[in-house]
């Protein structure tokens, strides 16, 4: 079971709560932020991530990807699983690297050099939170993110500055509203 898809599993209170993510914003040190690449990069910082999970104590259960080199159904598939956005940029120097059981995905030269994100069944933000700080520990043996004492991460988006973490919940509003009816509160 160990191989199985994360989003057949169940967690807790998987009835209301479909799924969890915890997403980490980071940055490359000694780079311009994505919408200020020049020459060649986009194709340098990729090859710098995509290198930093050949470093991890698992290595073959990442597989990385070109943006490029997916189709209309593979890109709908990811984003229909939370990975890509529909406006992720199709270019050379956009990837993903996902885990083989697609717990984890790192989306490389979207608004951030890095987007680390980890998907966990119900509701469950510890774990997920886990899950993405290893993959984040793991990265950082590698390469150097931009960082300052005073405001924690820097990313493009002053909203994800600090910690650059944003967590979120996919609920099934049918079933949370069936629930409520049931306890009287309607």
């Amino acid at each position: 079971m160990a191989n199985d898809a994360w989003y057949t599993e169940s967690g807790p209170d998987n009835d209301v709560v479909l799924s969890t993510r915890v997403r980490f914003a980071r940055d490359l040190a000694n780079f311009p932020f994505p919408v200020k690449f020049k020459d060649d990069d986009a194709q340098r910082v990729r090859t710098l991530v995509f290198d930093s999970f050949s470093h991890f104590s698992d290595p073959d259960c990442y597989q990385a990807v070109l943006t490029s080199d997916l189709d209309e159904m593979g890109r709908q598939i990811l984003c229909e699983r939370g990975v890509l956005e529909r406006s992720t940029p199709i270019s050379d120097g956009t990837g993903i690297v996902i885990k083989t059981d697609g717990t984890i995905s790192c989306l490389v030269n979207d608004n951030d050099h890095v987007r680390i994100s980890s998907f966990v069944a119900g509701f469950d933000g510890k774990k997920a939170f886990e899950l993405c700080k290893a993959v984040d520990d793991e990265m950082q043996n590698s390469v150097q993110f931009a960082a300052s004492y005073d405001w924690g991460f820097l990313t493009s988006s002053l909203n994800d500055c600090g910690s650059g973490m944003k967590v979120s919940c996919r609920v099934h509003l049918p079933t949370l509203s069936f629930s409520e009816k049931n306890r009287g509160a309607f």
